[in-house]
């Protein structure tokens, strides 16, 4: 037996939540709100089962924002690089630790 909701009543709950009730996963993080919401609707549109195919690149996108490993492997390499060329590691900071395309 299914026990999850049809996909009206996910919209509708959705839909009246509004910010009441934080997105999933990210707690109030504004950053990946939109990645998130992507992937959701996704989700909610196919069904979970194939949605889990459809939506793979949706998913991935969020995940990164959320992780950013790519960032960071970005990262280690420039200060390599710099390390390399002899030049100064450029100092931590917000534009330089949440360097990523998903802004």
């Amino acid at each position: 037996m299914d026990t999850r909701l049809p996909i009206i009543y996910q919209a509708k709950i959705t839909r009246y939540a509004g910010e009441l009730i934080p997105p999933h996963g990210s707690g109030a993080s504004n950053k990946c709100r939109g990645l998130e919401q992507e992937y959701y609707t996704c989700i909610s549109n196919y069904g979970f089962d194939v949605g889990k195919d459809k939506c793979a690149a949706e998913k991935m996108n969020y995940q990164e924002c959320r992780v950013q490993i790519k960032a960071k492997k970005r990262r280690i390499a420039m200060d390599s690089e710099r390390h390399k060329q002899g030049k100064e590691v450029l100092p931590d900071g917000p534009a330089h630790l949440h360097a990523t395309p998903f802004y």
